[in-house]
């Protein structure tokens, strides 16, 4: 009996271990998600050529990426990496007064980092960004800095207008924007900035009515958007779509088809509205009911399943310790 006993406990403790595994996988496994973006990509015409997407989840740390390499224009959103340069420099004491003259104030085209961060976001002053991008360099040299500090993509896979023309990738934006989430105090002051002038377009067009700070640009035929959305589970979102294949509209249906996807990974049910609007297909009728119950089923097979498995393993185990008995016995 306690050979059985001991039997019972290294099954008992392989089960849960199993367990365990398949939720730590189940945790980081996006492909839920990316079954649902293919899904929708296809049914918008969207390719490599006019679409691109990178989403991360902080919490979970799962991640999804589509066309990430490809660079595409992007507008005004180039001015985050800018902004983020200059407070990491003055946050490692780049522009403090030197000993001997503490009086000095470090001032770019005359204006102070403040009054530059100011005119730069508050009042979208081109002149002022360009003036502090040329503070730190030649074009080439301020997009290798920023790439390196940021955004991370590895210098062979850089194209040659990278250096040349206001082009990204949604894999550069979407390490910028881990960036600022990791070190939220070191860019708040940031944060806050351009979050006074937040845009109703692109991902803020989703139908949703949590908070985000998203930055938008608009170049080339193309719109790009990158921000941080405060649904139940933050994440992070950049995607790049051009105006001919649907622009602002896809910007938003992605972000509301992401949107519920994370309220569904906490237990927030949808309605039917939404779930429409995602798809694109306002008279589409969606039953959610009818999802929920196709979700328990499965549940219960799986649990019918599992106890099967365990039943037949435990049977085999007596079969073993009676078989061992009878043994010693004759």
């Amino acid at each position: 009996m306690k050979q059985l006993r001991r039997c019972l406990c290294v099954i008992m403790c392989l089960v849960l271990l199993c367990g365990l595994v398949s939720g730590a996988e189940n945790a980081n496994d996006a492909e839920p998600l990316r079954d649902r973006m293919q899904e929708f990509i296809a049914e918008n015409g969207l390719n490599s050529g006019n679409f691109a997407l990178s989403y991360y989840n902080p919490t979970s740390g799962e991640s999804y990426h589509f066309n990430e390499t490809s660079f595409f224009p992007a507008g005004e959103l180039w001015r985050l990496p800018l902004h983020m340069y200059y407070y990491e420099q003055e946050s490692l004491g780049a522009y403090d007064p030197p000993p001997e003259d503490p009086t000095f104030v470090y001032t770019v085209a005359g204006l102070t980092l403040d009054e530059c961060h100011y005119y730069s976001i508050i009042l979208a002053s081109e002149e002022v960004a360009e003036k502090m991008r040329e503070n730190i360099g030649t074009y080439d040299q301020y997009k290798l800095t920023v790439n390196e500090a940021f955004g991370h993509v590895p210098e062979e896979e850089l194209p040659e207008e990278f250096c040349t023309d206001n082009v990204y990738s949604t894999l550069f934006w979407i390490n910028t924007l881990r960036a600022v989430s990791d070190q939220p105090e070191l860019y708040q002051e940031m944060t806050r900035n351009f979050n006074m002038v937040q845009t109703v377009d692109g991902f803020a067009s989703y139908g949703k009515d949590y908070s985000m700070v998203h930055i938008r640009g608009e170049e080339g035929g193309f719109v790009c958007d990158a921000g941080e959305i405060s649904a139940p589970e933050t994440y992070l979102l950049a995607c790049c779509v051009s105006e001919e294949a649907g622009g602002d509209m896809i910007l938003g249906r992605v972000n509301a088809l992401i949107c519920e996807y994370v309220e569904e990974g906490v237990g927030i049910e949808q309605d039917v509205d939404s779930e429409a609007f995602v798809r694109g297909d306002a008279a589409m009728e969606v039953v959610s009911a009818g999802n929920d119950k196709g979700e328990a089923f499965l549940w219960i097979g799986a649990a019918l399943g599992g106890a099967a498995i365990l039943g037949a393993i435990i049977g085999f185990v007596f079969w073993l310790v009676r078989r061992k008995q009878d043994d010693y016995y004759y």
